[in-house]
């Protein structure tokens, strides 16, 4: 059952088509700053294909979290996968790991991870996304928080009454880095929509424009 108070559904549907053997599915969402995207794939039957005169799959229903704002449709693959009340198609990787495990790896060893895993996946837009924002967050925060301890060091050498609130600044700088880190391989996993701010509509950009050549 769906709690509509809480929940919505999208559903997308192929109509009539002249050529049997189309399919058609949502296969990611993305929230945005006024709304929400949901990306839907079409799938066309391969040339010479004796296909049955039916289509494959002539629609796709899935179910989200509501959310009170405009939804828009794109074509593609989302930079997250959606939790589907039926069937949740997966995106071919060309790292030969699944979306969310790619996704979750990305954030392993923050920019790292992120620098192999995009130079691993050159199709998958969900996996390029999270390894752009495994760059391009983690890496800005672990700078900061790096900067943050010389400056701490290199106080002692200026001011010693300096050297105690540049350390706890950059302790908690370090704590907050470690719970921001947790949450990005945990949301990744579970394919939750998530765009850090700033760094996620870059890693956004970023991923559709490498990955759609």
């Amino acid at each position: 059952a769906i709690d509509f108070a809480s929940e919505m559904v999208a559903a997308v549907f192929a109509g009539e088509r002249p050529t049997p053997g189309y399919a058609v599915e949502i296969t990611g969402v993305m929230e945005e700053r006024d709304g929400l995207r949901i990306f839907c794939r079409e799938t066309r039957p391969p040339a010479g294909l004796l296909a049955a005169q039916i289509l494959t799959s002539p629609f796709h229903i899935v179910r989200l979290p509501r959310r009170n704002a405009e939804v828009r449709w794109g074509s593609g693959t989302g930079p997250t996968t959606s939790s589907g009340a039926s069937r949740t198609p997966e995106t071919g990787s060309t790292s030969g790991l699944s979306t969310p495990v790619a996704s979750a790896l990305s954030y392993l060893v923050g920019p790292i991870s992120g620098t192999l895993i995009l130079l691993a996946e050159h199709r998958n837009r969900a996996i390029r996304f999270h390894a752009w924002q495994s760059i391009l967050a983690l890496g800005g925060v672990w700078l900061i928080v790096l900067a943050l301890y010389v400056a701490a060091l290199g106080s002692l050498f200026v001011s010693a009454a300096a050297f105690t609130p540049l350390l706890m600044l950059s302790t908690l700088g370090f704590g907050a880095s470690i719970v921001l880190w947790l949450v990005c391989i945990a949301k990744a996993y579970q394919g939750r929509p998530f765009k850090l701010p700033c760094a996620g509509a870059r890693a956004e950009r970023y991923a559709n424009t490498r990955a759609g050549g």
